[in-house]
C-alpha cells in the first residue's frame, strides 16, 4: 500500500528593509524551521502528511514587545504546497493571510 505524502515549502523572502535588532523564529507544527535575522529571509522544504498544519512566527526586537502570529492551512494528497509569509512594513506585523500556491507532486 502506498503512503501519500506531500511537500510543504515555507518561504519568507528577504523583505528589502532591515529591522537591525530583529530575530525571527518560525515553527511548523511545533518544529523549529528557522531562527535567525529578520532581514535574511529563508526557504524551508519538508515532507508532510496531508491534512491541517500550523505555522507560528515570533518576531523579537531588543526594543519593544515581540510580535507573534499563528496560521493554519491544509495540505492535499500528493501536492506541493508553497506557503509564503508576508510582513507589512506599514502595519508593522505579518499579514493575516498566507500566500499559498498548490501544485501536484510528480
Amino acid at each position: 500500500m502506498k503512503t501519500s505524502l506531500s511537500e510543504v515549502v515555507l518561504r519568507f523572502p528577504a523583505p528589502g528593509f532591515d529591522l537591525r535588532d530583529a530575530r525571527l523564529a518560525v515553527h511548523l507544527d511545533g518544529a523549529m524551521v528557522f531562527d535567525g535575522g529578520f532581514g535574511t529571509g529563508f526557504e524551508h522544504r519538508v515532507t508532510a502528511c496531508p491534512g491541517k498544519h500550523r505555522i507560528d512566527v515570533r518576531l523579537s526586537m531588543n526594543s519593544g514587545v515581540p510580535r507573534s502570529r499563528t496560521w493554519y492551512f491544509e495540505v492535499g494528497v500528493d501536492e506541493r504546497c508553497s506557503v509564503g509569509l508576508e510582513y507589512s512594513r506599514m502595519a508593522a506585523c505579518f499579514n493575516g493571510t498566507l500566500a499559498i500556491r498548490r501544485t501536484p507532486l510528480g
